[in-house]
C-alpha cells in the first residue's frame, strides 16, 4: 500500500511538471506569434527569406552563404506553399558577391503589401526551434540534476528576452542555439550509455546544428573534449577507450555527411587550392589582391575539402567580417573594432536581474548538493564558446552572437530551485523571487523583446545609452510607425530617417529625410541642402540619433549614405512619442529649433512654428 502511494505521488509530480512545462511553452508560442505578426521584417530577415526560396527553386546555396541554409529553407516552405513573386536579377555569384539584401528589397517590391504576410508566414517554422530548445534544456537539466531543475531550465528558456526576441525572426540565432543544447542532451545520453546508436544520434544532430550556424563546427572538438572531462570527473559510463574513439569518429563523420546532404553535396571534395578567398586569413596576409588563396602554392593545395563549397565560402566571408574592424558602439562610444568585454557587458544589461540572482544562487545550490562536477561539465562548453565569441573584437554590433552559449548558463541558474529544500527559510525563497522577478520584468516589456534592458540598466527607455543596432533597433518597428503615421494626420509632412530594413516607400511612409547636421553631407546629393533642425515632425531610428552611420531613403535619389553623427543633433531634443524602443517621434517648433541652432552656431529660423 505504501509503495502504491509512493508511485502515485511520483506520477502526480510528473504530471504537474508536465502540465506546468507545456502551459509555459504555450504562453511562449503565443508571445512569439503575436510578435511575429506585429513587427516588420528586420534588417537580416529581408535577405533570409528570398534566399531560402532560392535554395529550393534555383537549387544552389549562393544567397546568404555567410550562414548555413537550414533555418531559411524551413522558413521558405510556407511561402512556397502560398506562392510569391521573386526577382533574382541582383544575385552576385563571385567570391565577393553579396547581393542578398538587394534581392530582399526586390522581393518586397515585387510582392507589395503582401510581402509582410509572407514574412509572417516565414517566421512561423522558426518557432518550432524554440520549442525544441525548451525541450533540450529540460532534457539536459533532468539528466544532470533531476526533473525539478529540468522544468526550471525549460521555463527559463521560455522567458528569456533574447530567445523571445529572436525566435520570432527568420534568422539562424535561435535555431542554432536550440540545436546546440539538443546536441548537448544527445552527447550526455551517449556518455551515460556508451551505445553506438546514441553516438550516431549525436552525430546526426551535430550535422543539423552545423546546418544552422557555422559556429557549431566547434562541436567536432567539443564532443571529444566533453568525453575527456566527463571521464576525468567520473560522469560517463565505463567503456573501453577504443570503443569511445570509434564512436567519436562515427559521430564526427556522420555530422559531416549530414552537413553535406543539407547542401546536396554541392562542391564537396573541391581541392583546397581551387578556392578563391577574400579574407586575409585564407587569402594570405602577404597577398595584396582582394582575392587569393594562401594554400595554392603549398602541398595542401591538392587536399580535397570534405565540406560543401558554399559552407567554406561562408566561413571565408565571416572571417572577412571579423577582420574588417567595423564600427562598433558601446555606451555612447563609436569606434573601429570592439571591446573584449562587449558581450559580458551586454549580458549584464540585457539579462533579467532575476536570472542573474538565480545564476549565482545556482552555484551555491550545486555546491550544497554535491553537483559541482555536473555544473562544471556545463560551464566548460558554455564559457569556452562565450570566450571565443568575445575574442572576435573586429565587429561588436550584435550581442546575439553569444546566444548559443546562453542555455548552458540557463541550466546553472535552474539548479537554484534545489535551494527550496534548504533548511534555511530565507534561502528557499531565492529561486522563487528570482523566477517571478524575471517573468514580470520580461512580460512587462512585451512585445518589444528585442529592445529589452533590465531594471539596473535603466530599462528599455535608456537602453540606447548602453547598446544599439540589433540590440534595440533592427528595423522591427517600421510597420508600427506606419500605424502611428496613419493615425496622426497632423504629421503628414513628417520627415523620416530609419534603420534600413523596409524602405520607407515600401512601408507607405514619406521619403524625405531630416536635414543633415553641420559639417555633414549626404552622399549622392548634388544640390545644396539646408543643415540643422527646422520646425516640423520627424521620426528617427535610435541608431541614427546616436550617430551610427548608414543610409537613408530619399525621394528621387534612392538610398544615400549618411555619415557618422549626421542626425545626432536630435539628441538635443526630447521625443514626444516612441515607437517600440527603436523609433523616436519629434514635434519641433521654432523655439525648439532656434535654441539648438544657436548652440550649433547656425542662423536662426524665422518661419512659422510648423508647416
Amino acid at each position: 500500500m505504501v509503495a502504491a502511494e509512493v508511485v502515485s505521488d511520483d506520477e502526480r509530480g510528473r504530471r504537474i511538471r508536465g502540465w506546468t512545462f507545456w502551459s509555459v511553452v504555450v504562453l511562449h508560442v503565443v508571445l512569439l506569434v503575436r510578435g511575429a505578426a506585429i513587427h516588420s521584417p528586420t534588417f537580416d530577415e529581408i535577405a533570409h527569406l528570398p534566399a531560402g526560396i532560392s535554395h529550393w527553386t534555383l537549387g544552389d546555396m549562393i544567397l546568404y552563404r555567410v550562414n548555413p541554409p537550414l533555418p531559411r529553407m524551413l522558413a521558405a516552405l510556407p511561402v512556397l506553399f502560398v506562392g510569391a513573386e521573386v526577382d533574382w536579377q541582383s544575385i552576385e555569384r563571385g567570391p565577393q558577391g553579396r547581393g542578398d539584401f538587394q534581392v530582399g528589397s526586390d522581393f518586397i517590391t515585387a510582392n507589395g503589401e503582401r510581402a509582410y504576410t509572407l514574412y509572417f508566414l516565414g517566421r512561423l517554422p522558426g518557432i518550432l526551434f524554440s520549442i525544441i530548445g525548451a525541450l533540450g534544456c529540460r532534457a539536459v537539466g533532468t539528466r544532470l540534476f533531476g526533473p525539478g531543475v529540468g522544468l526550471a531550465a525549460g521555463v527559463i528558456w521560455c522567458f528569456s528576452p533574447d530567445i523571445l526576441a529572436h525566435a520570432q525572426l527568420i534568422t539562424p540565432d535561435v535555431p542554432a542555439t536550440a540545436m546546440g543544447i539538443v546536441v548537448t542532451a544527445a552527447a550526455l545520453r551517449w556518455l551515460s550509455t556508451g551505445r553506438h546508436l546514441d553516438a550516431a544520434l549525436c552525430g546526426y544532430l551535430m550535422g543539423m546544428a552545423l546546418l544552422c550556424k557555422t559556429t557549431w563546427i566547434l562541436w567536432l572538438g567539443f564532443l571529444p573534449g566533453l568525453w575527456i572531462v566527463a571521464e576525468s570527473l567520473g560522469l560517463s559510463a565505463k567503456a573501453p577507450w577504443t570503443r569511445r574513439v570509434f564512436q567519436l569518429l562515427l559521430a564526427n563523420v556522420l555530422a559531416i555527411v549530414v552537413l553535406n546532404m543539407g547542401y546536396g553535396f554541392d562542391g564537396t571534395g573541391k581541392s583546397l587550392g581551387d578556392y578563391r578567398f577574400i579574407s586575409q586569413s585564407l587569402r594570405g596576409p602577404e597577398n595584396e589582391e582582394s582575392i587569393g588563396n594562401r594554400f595554392e602554392e603549398s602541398w595542401m593545395a591538392k587536399i580535397p575539402v570534405p565540406l560543401p563549397e558554399q559552407f567554406v565560402q561562408g566561413i571565408d566571408y565571416q572571417k572577412l567580417e571579423f577582420e574588417s574592424n567595423k564600427l562598433s558602439y558601446l555606451r555612447g562610444d563609436i569606434r573601429r573594432g570592439g571591446w573584449w568585454y562587449y558581450y559580458l557587458y551586454a549580458a549584464l544589461v540585457k539579462q533579467p536581474v532575476g536570472l542573474w540572482l538565480m545564476f549565482f544562487a545556482g552555484f551555491a545550490a550545486t555546491w550544497w548538493k554535491g553537483q559541482w562536477r555536473s555544473a562544471l561539465l556545463l560551464l566548460l562548453p558554455g564559457a569556452l564558446l562565450f570566450v571565443l565569441v568575445s575574442s572576435q573584437t573586429g565587429i561588436n554590433k550584435h550581442s546575439r552572437y553569444a546566444l548559443p552559449s546562453f542555455p548552458f548558463f540557463f541550466l546553472i541558474a535552474a539548479t537554484s530551485v534545489q535551494l527550496w529544500w534548504s533548511h534555511r527559510a530565507w534561502v528557499r525563497w531565492i529561486p522563487c523571487v528570482g523566477g517571478v522577478a524575471m517573468a514580470v520584468s520580461v512580460l512587462w516589456q512585451e512585445p518589444h523583446f528585442l529592445g529589452y534592458f533590465n531594471e539596473l540598466a535603466g530599462g528599455p527607455k535608456v537602453g540606447h545609452r548602453h547598446l544599439i543596432n540589433s540590440n534595440i533597433d533592427w528595423g522591427q518597428d517600421t510597420l508600427l510607425l506606419r500605424k502611428w503615421y496613419d493615425a496622426h494626420p497632423e504629421a503628414k509632412e513628417m520627415k523620416i530617417a530609419l534603420w534600413p530594413s523596409i524602405d520607407s516607400y515600401q512601408a507607405g511612409l514619406p521619403l524625405s529625410p531630416p536635414n543633415p547636421g553641420p559639417n555633414c553631407k549626404l552622399s549622392r546629393y548634388n544640390e545644396e541642402i539646408e543643415t540643422g533642425p527646422v520646425p516640423g515632425w520627424y521620426a528617427l531610428s535610435v541608431n541614427l540619433i546616436h550617430g551610427y552611420p548608414f543610409s537613408v531613403q530619399t525621394h528621387g535619389h534612392g538610398r544615400i549614405g549618411a555619415p557618422q553623427n549626421c542626425f545626432s543633433y536630435f539628441r538635443y531634443f526630447e521625443p514626444v512619442d516612441r515607437i517600440g524602443n527603436s523609433i523616436w517621434i519629434y514635434s519641433l517648433d521654432r523655439e525648439d529649433v532656434n535654441r539648438v541652432r544657436h548652440e550649433l552656431g547656425l542662423t536662426l529660423v524665422t518661419v512659422a512654428d510648423r508647416p
